[in-house]
């Protein structure tokens, strides 16, 4: 009796556990490497011999929770990267660099022709961006030209709703971006304020309506007009309530420097650690 029970207690603890423990994952990796000789759209990107090539092909993979979009380190981009995918509270979406560690970041050049080099989408949330370079001026003189709305990592618009983006160990530099307040145009504008000012563009800008969980960590920022790293849901309040608000925002360990607005500005955030 004794040993029968013994039995059915073993095989019923080996249900249970086998119960809890997660589902083998089916999550994939892609790669993007912009040498014209390996990279290709054609290609299926799951592996390093056959990856993608371009930002545009990059832009548009469906990543799901656990999946990982990897750019070749060396590689250099000019466009726009955004990315509207999510994951869930278990299986963040990783978008990343693969490569020898002695080489460059994998590099995108905005060229002052985007108001994002790189773009954190409304829809994306658990999601983990990390180890890139990034750029946004027209690639002469980054005093020369004409200052307009400009970020080098852009977090979000007014209506978006996020939780748990997290930005790690970029550099973002050369952004020229609005450095002038509200009441003055641009440099090299003409006609109304509107939104060019510093206030609507960053090295790295958080703009999304409502965002929790925002991690901003490791990051170099420098040589831009506009702030270094600029997180507001809105300046504003209706009958005294905010519109938005940023909640449980993290900004640490990041190095900030030869900006030409704020340095690090956070405006309608709750329990903030800078």
């Amino acid at each position: 009796m004794k040993s029968n029970y013994r039995s059915s207690f073993t095989r019923n603890c080996l249900l249970i556990f086998a119960l809890s423990l997660p589902a083998i994952s089916n999550a994939a990796t892609y790669y993007v490497d912009s040498d014209p000789a390996v990279g290709n759209d054609s290609n299926t990107g799951t592996s390093t011999t056959a990856p993608w090539k371009t930002l545009t092909k990059a832009s548009a993979a469906i990543l799901l929770p656990g999946d990982q979009l990897l750019f070749k380190r060396g590689g250099v981009w000019h466009g726009t990267l955004t990315l509207s995918s999510a994951g869930n509270s278990t299986s963040a979406v990783y978008v990343g660099a693969y490569g020898s560690t002695s080489a460059a970041k994998p590099t995108i050049h905005g060229d002052g022709a985007t108001e994002a080099t790189i773009f954190v989408a409304n829809a994306a949330s658990y999601l983990t961006l990390e180890g890139f370079s990034v750029t946004n001026y027209d690639g002469s003189d980054l005093h020369d030209g004409v200052e307009a709305r400009r970020s080098g990592i852009q977090i979000g618009t007014w209506l978006g709703s996020q939780q748990n983006i997290q930005i790690l160990n970029n550099e973002v530099s050369l952004v020229e971006g609005c450095s002038n307040s509200t009441s003055y145009l641009a440099r090299g504008q003409t006609g109304s304020v509107g939104s060019n000012h510093q206030y609507a563009n960053a090295g790295i800008f958080g703009y999304a309506k409502f965002s929790t969980n925002l991690l901003i960590s490791g990051n170099l920022v420098h040589d831009c007009t506009a702030m270094g790293i600029g997180i507001l849901a809105n300046r504003e309040e209706i009958a005294g309530v905010p519109v938005g608000q940023v909640t449980n925002p993290v900004i640490q360990d990041n190095a900030v420097n030869n900006v030409g607005a704020d340095g690090i500005l956070l405006v309608q955030g709750t329990n903030a650690l800078i």
